[in-house]
């Protein structure tokens, strides 16, 4: 799944990204990952679960101040993988 933050600014700026009140960490978690391009921030989340579902905050700092953009994200079930024998 992938949660977009567009943000376009000078001087350059800081992406965090927030599960909640959790900072997202891609160092502690593989199954985040951040990238960006030109002015668009992306957070992926691999295997998106239930424990995934809460609010979703992408905070963007620079020497101005702070910008906030936030979803939410809702997971209505899981998928679970059957063997067939």
């Amino acid at each position: 799944m992938f949660v977009y933050c567009a943000v376009s600014t000078k001087p350059d700026i800081e992406i965090a990204w927030y599960h909640g009140q959790t900072k997202v960490s891609v160092t502690d978690d593989a199954r985040y990952r951040m990238d960006s391009e030109n002015c668009m921030y992306r957070l992926v989340i691999m295997a998106v679960s239930v424990a995934d579902a809460g609010d979703w905050r992408c905070l963007a700092t620079n020497s101005y101040g702070q910008c906030i953009s936030a979803c939410r994200l809702d997971v209505v079930g899981q998928c679970t993988l059957l063997s067939l024998q």
